[in-house]
């Protein structure tokens, strides 16, 4: 709730608009604490976490020959087509992605590739669909994870280059993530030089 007042505090300072929506792993656990601090954001699942759980429930999964290709179908009942080379994804309406992920399961079913558990967990993320948590109000944003996962590969970065433990790590982090937010804010004609005032407040 702290980082979102934070985030929401941003946001007012340099005069932007909330941002619309906010992309997890855990749309629906954090929903409320969104809603609650920043009322003009929803709260959205990522693609590639919503396909990892099916690949989880797939029959042995690290030597199944069809991971690759179930995990294609999953994404694709939820994505007309994939960030790449500068643009963003394009995602299939609400209606359409509900009949897109019970044919893609029930294709894999009759292949008898999925665990005992996976009926459970298909059920669970038709849940997702339904309510919403991967439907997207802009198509131009990268909210399918691909830039979530590309954030990952700077903090592995950062760790890999200065093994520490989470007193040093944590304050490394404030050079990180002022790095990349300066490099936001010079591409922005918003206030740019409150975006290094900032800088040098940390």
């Amino acid at each position: 709730m702290e980082l979102l007042h934070g985030l929401k505090w941003h946001h007012n300072v340099l005069n932007l608009p909330q941002p619309k929506m906010m992309v997890a792993n855990n749309c629906c656990h954090i929903h409320s604490a969104v809603a609650s601090a920043m009322p003009e954001t929803e709260a959205k699942l990522d693609v590639w976490h919503f396909s990892a759980i099916y690949i989880a429930a797939i029959l042995n999964t690290s030597k199944s020959p069809f991971h690759s290709a179930i995990a294609a179908d999953i994404s694709g009942a939820i994505l007309k087509k994939h960030a790449e080379h500068g643009h963003g994804a394009e995602y299939w309406d609400c209606g359409e992605q509900e009949q897109c992920l019970l044919a893609a399961f029930d294709k894999w079913a009759k292949k008898g590739v999925w665990s005992a558990a996976a009926q459970k967990v298909h059920q669970e993320q038709l849940k997702h669909v339904q309510k919403w948590c991967l439907k997207c109000s802009d198509q131009d944003l990268r909210s399918d994870s691909s830039c979530v996962k590309g954030t990952h590969k700077g903090w592995n970065s950062l760790q890999r280059a200065q093994p520490s433990g989470i007193v040093m790590l944590s304050a490394l982090s404030h050079d990180f993530v002022l790095h990349q937010n300066i490099r936001v804010t010079s591409n922005c004609a918003v206030l740019h030089d409150l975006g290094i005032m900032h800088g040098h407040d940390y």
